[in-house]
């Protein structure tokens, strides 16, 4: 049987106090070492907690990749807009011009910002 990670207890803590119609919870999880190891979450039920915390999990996994890759994904999302650029121009279609130049400004402003981000 495989491991998997699984919530062995939820138990309601109380109402937050930052907004209203909340509750905190503290959801118990066994990891697949078999440590325990208790998360709080919030949400307007149980069920509404735990499927929070499933994403904010899930989302943070998916940041990790990107920031371990970060350049990978930056240059394949230039070749996205490059591409289509670059048709546009060999067959002199205006629609494509039009259309990917918003894109490639984007790009370029955020690569920009991520440049000097990481230098200074």
């Amino acid at each position: 049987m495989k491991l998997r990670r699984k919530a062995i207890d939820c138990k309601l803590i109380g109402e937050s106090k930052t907004s209203p119609g909340y509750y905190k919870y503290a959801v118990t999880i066994q990891e697949k070492d078999s440590s325990i190891n208790t998360i709080p979450c919030y949400g307007y039920d149980m069920q509404d907690a735990i499927r929070r915390l499933i994403h904010n999990e899930r989302s943070q996994k998916v940041v990790n990749i990107i920031n371990r890759n970060e350049w990978t994904f930056t240059l394949l999302w230039l070749i996205a807009v490059i591409i289509p650029f670059a048709l546009g121009s060999i067959l002199q279609k205006p629609a494509l011009d039009n259309l990917s130049i918003i894109p490639l400004v984007i790009g370029l402003i955020l690569l920009v910002y991520h440049a000097i981000k990481t230098r200074f």
